[in-house]
C-alpha cells in the first residue's frame, strides 16, 4: 500500500469540510486558502468573516507544519 502524500491543497480541505461539519456550508478550501495567504502576508483582519477567524485558528493549531507541506 503506498503512503498518501498529503499536500497544502489537502489541508485546506479538511479546514474546510470541519468548517462545514461545524455548521458553515459555505466554508471551502479557497477561502482558507485566502485566510492562510492573508496570514503569511501579516493581516490583521482575516478575509471571509467568521469562517475566516474559524480558519485562522485551525491553521494556528497546525503552526509551522503547513510551511513543509508541498503545494
Amino acid at each position: 500500500m503506498s503512503k498518501k502524500t498529503y499536500t497544502l491543497q489537502t489541508a485546506y480541505e479538511t479546514v474546510a469540510r470541519s468548517l462545514r461539519e461545524f455548521g458553515y456550508p459555505d466554508a471551502s478550501a479557497d477561502m482558507v486558502k485566502a485566510t492562510h495567504d492573508a496570514m503569511k502576508a501579516g493581516d490583521t483582519k482575516m478575509p471571509h468573516g467568521i469562517v475566516g477567524r474559524f480558519a485562522q485558528s485551525q491553521l494556528q493549531e497546525a503552526g509551522t507544519a503547513l510551511d513543509r507541506l508541498p503545494s
